[in-house]
């Protein structure tokens, strides 16, 4: 009995493996990369884009810049999306989840100010990437 189950137990590893292999097959039609239009925007990047001396220099940045109103009291937690273009400016600025109080207008003037970011890379190339900021904004 301990040599048929054995048996078994190896014949079954053989055809999984070979099952496996035969759905992992590809046509080499379909594993070309996606070619995208030159002004696609990924979410995604070999090398992701960086602000100089990195993130939390550019929270710094965001922070030291950044005129609240008076009339904001809450703490909030925002995230801010954007788009690093190939030559490392910022746009596409938009405030997710808006609570008002002309914060995203502030985000798109700080932003805006903000120093060339290294672009993300694809293939060697520079690419538009979409990148998204989060901010916690606390009152003591």
């Amino acid at each position: 009995m301990k040599k048929i189950s054995a048996l078994i137990i190896i014949v079954s590893a053989f055809f999984c493996n070979t099952l496996n292999a035969q759905e992992l097959a590809v046509n080499p039609a379909e594993e070309a990369p996606k070619e995208y239009p030159e002004n696609h925007i990924y979410d995604r990047a070999e090398i992701k884009p960086e602000y100089p001396g990195g993130i939390n220099e550019f929270r710094e940045f965001v922070v030291n810049n950044l005129n609240l109103p008076d009339e904001l009291t809450e703490s909030l937690r925002l995230v801010i999306s954007f788009v690093v273009e190939k030559d490392g400016s910022l746009t596409g600025v938009k405030l997710e989840r808006n609570p008002g109080y002309g914060l995203a207008e502030e985000f798109q003037r700080i932003f805006a100010t903000s120093k060339k970011w290294t672009p993300g890379y694809d293939k060697g190339k520079p690419i538009r990437t979409y990148f998204r900021f989060p901010l916690v904004i606390q009152f003591e």
